[in-house]
């Protein structure tokens, strides 16, 4: 058995932010959720999570400025961040 990650959810749109912290609880991790880039950052150095899932189109800051800001910190730039957008074609 696997110990249980602690998986930072960055995203705005309330349907996907429940969506992905359901499916993360029902697979045995502790999701940790933020609405926003702004809030999303703070969680993000306020504690420790073992991976990001971060939404690219956001309020405050978008999901581009999170990850320029996790990666300017040495501790941040080590923890995997995994983009998440609904914008998935081509041209997006």
């Amino acid at each position: 058995m696997i110990d249980a990650a602690v998986i930072l959810v960055i995203e705005d749109d309330p349907s996907s932010l429940e969506l992905a912290r359901y499916l993360l609880e029902t697979s045995g991790h502790r999701p940790i959720t933020a609405d926003n880039g702004g809030d999303g950052l703070r969680l993000a150095l306020g504690g420790t999570c073992d991976l990001v899932l971060c939404d690219l189109q956001m309020p405050v800051l978008d999901g581009f400025q999170v990850v320029s800001a996790l990666l300017a910190n040495p501790h941040w730039s080590r923890v995997p961040v995994i983009a998440v957008t609904a914008l998935s074609m081509e041209g997006d």
